[in-house]
């Protein structure tokens, strides 16, 4: 075996010898000029490939890896619900539990949308609204329009995660005003890119929109914020067009009472009581198009 690679590696010096000796001749016949062109071409090919192999070998590490963290966390978190759920103390304290929840449903009104609106009601903050753009086309010009009509809002930052668009993105986001930061030879995941430009972001509230999302209505930011701000809810969230698979879940009786309509749009307000956070869910999450919620240090954790 030892002496095969012995013999190719030397089989392969000659031949880079015998290259390298046509290439300081003065003279070219034809063919060696068409086999210098194919050698050439041949060679960039073979450094591409390998370029190619290695991004991909460390973009499937990364995802591994991202894998494997959220594996550890699906498990931790099933561990501590199933631990939870067949305690002793669990239980002995469901009847306790029961009266408590029907005697706080009794007199707790959960109004989270104001019945009238304002003009001198006025969110003093700032408000960054995040949005990943890859290619959103025409539409992408309407969501800003939108977005700086919003009304009852001091101060409203558009900040554009663009990841390689190649259409009027860039423009459209500097005609409204907005910050666009270009991340195409990045191979982060969403919430990386969120906690690297985080210290840029000058927002106390974030609003993550999915790319030509629109809401028909001058104060679903309004609207979204102020209970976050009244600390009835720690999040908000604007569902997409099919919400049926949350009315199949076991939580949606607890949080139905927080499910509103802005604009047409389906509304869940994640509630800021201790008792009831614990029925946030990925599937939610999953079926969402537009998450509101404070600063923190990675937003995509309710």
């Amino acid at each position: 075996m030892v002496k095969k690679e012995n013999d190719s590696t030397k089989y392969i010096e000659s031949l880079e010898n015998e290259i390298s000796t046509l290439r300081k001749r003065e003279k070219y016949s034809k063919e060696e000029k068409e086999l210098d062109v194919l050698l050439k071409k041949q060679e960039e090919f073979l450094t591409l490939m390998y370029k190619e192999k290695d991004n991909m070998m460390l973009e499937n590490q990364r995802l591994t890896q991202e894998i494997a963290t959220l594996n550890r966390t699906i498990s931790l978190n099933h561990s501590y619900i199933d631990f939870l759920m067949h305690s002793f103390w669990w239980k002995f304290t469901f009847p306790l539990r029961f009266i408590y929840r029907s005697i706080r449903n009794k007199k707790v009104d959960y109004q989270f949308l104001k019945s009238d609106i304002s003009d001198s009601d006025v969110i003093d903050t700032t408000v960054s609204v995040i949005i990943y753009t890859y290619n959103p086309g025409e539409e992408f010009k309407m969501q800003l329009k939108n977005l700086k009509r919003q009304k009852n809002i001091k101060n409203l930052e558009i900040i554009i995660i663009d990841k390689g668009s190649v259409d009027s993105t860039k423009k459209y986001s500097k005609e409204y005003g907005a910050n666009f930061i270009d991340m195409r030879d990045t191979n982060l995941s969403d919430s990386e890119i969120y906690e690297k430009i985080m210290p840029s972001i000058n927002g106390e509230y974030i609003v993550l929109v999915d790319q030509n999302k629109i809401v028909d209505s001058d104060y679903w930011v309004y609207q979204s914020i102020i209970p976050i701000m009244d600390n009835m809810a720690v999040s908000t969230v604007f569902f997409k067009e099919d919400v049926s698979g949350i009315r199949d879940t076991s939580c949606y009786r607890e949080l139905k009472s927080r499910m509103v309509k802005i604009a047409n749009e389906q509304v869940l307000f994640f509630p800021s009581n201790r008792d009831t956070i614990q029925f946030i869910s990925p599937i939610i999450l999953d079926k969402s198009s537009i998450l509101v919620k404070k600063k923190v240090a990675n937003i995509f954790l309710v």
